[in-house]
């Protein structure tokens, strides 16, 4: 199986592979191909369908920001150069031919190992904004019903949605911070749960629905 896409920003490379390898068992091996921004530009411009420099440009701060990782759910990442007129099938044959050695190989490394809940990066991510946000403004959770007006502002809209329950207004501020990716709310109750057995949040600071 193929995936075709540019996946350069990161939260939907991680929404993508937690929802394939995790719930569907699919392991991926990942292609990252090396191109300069100078050669994308030149490539553009013989497109039927260009996109302007600015879109290139900010795909490319995204990548150098973000580059893809291993640690995002892939069994393995291969850098592929690519320069005009020059492209080395015959590695990515063996790399491909290779891919049920590296599947074993991965699992007789994993066997006995007994993984931390937040090993996956998608998961600890989570858990890290959750805090931030938990952190940087007190008493969400209850600001619909509190601060009403603050709430506004960190969401930056006029109108607010009607929350029913805490952990909904807890998603929306994640999701408006950082990105829908995180903003589970099954995973983020799991999380707020962990945080009060651990010790780091009390019990008081939001609402148990």
């Amino acid at each position: 199986m193929i995936y075709d896409a540019t996946n350069v920003v990161r939260q939907c490379r991680l929404d993508f592979l937690y929802k394939t390898v995790n719930l569907f068992n699919i392991q991926w091996i990942g292609w990252h191909l090396q191109v300069t921004i100078e050669q994308c530009k030149q490539r553009n411009k013989k497109r039927d369908r260009q996109v302007p420099d600015e879109v290139i440009e900010r795909m490319n701060a995204c990548l150098q920001n973000a580059p893809p990782s291993s640690n995002e759910g892939l069994l393995k990442i291969y850098p592929i150069s690519i320069t005009e007129n020059s492209f080395d099938l015959s590695k990515i044959r063996k790399i491909i031919k290779g891919f049920n050695r590296l599947l074993a190989n991965q699992a007789n490394l994993n066997k006995n190992k007994n993984f931390h809940q937040y090993s996956r990066f998608l998961d600890f991510e989570r858990l890290m904004h959750l805090m931030s946000v938990i952190i940087n403004y007190p008493g969400l959770g209850n600001l619909s019903e509190t601060e009403l007006e603050t709430l506004k502002v960190i969401l930056g809209i006029e109108k607010l949605p009607e929350f029913t329950t805490s952990i909904e207004e807890m998603c929306a501020v994640i999701t408006k911070k950082y990105d829908r990716v995180y903003a589970d709310p099954k995973a983020i109750e799991k999380n707020l749960n962990w945080l009060k057995k651990n010790g780091i949040l009390g019990g008081g600071n939001v609402r148990a629905d």
